[in-house]
């Protein structure tokens, strides 16, 4: 499966999103991505959230899913 796109969030992440080319988007925060995100994932769309815990990426999957976090 190929890479269609990359998103990257934060300052650490955005020499990543210049180097991977047209299709690299970065956010300076999490919730610009989700924002970006809501318009953009289709049904059949894989995404895969790669993050380290203190960024708390799972916020961002609970926003695209619609679920939230479980007890």
């Amino acid at each position: 499966m190929a890479v269609n796109r990359l998103l990257t969030v934060g300052v650490l992440s955005k020499e990543a999103s210049e180097s991977f080319g047209a299709e690299a988007y970065h956010f300076e925060d999490k919730q610009s991505a989700i924002n970006f995100l809501s318009g953009e994932l289709q049904s059949a769309d894989v995404v895969l959230v790669k993050g380290s815990r203190s960024a708390r990426m799972e916020e961002l999957v609970q926003a695209i899913t619609g679920h939230g976090e479980k007890q």
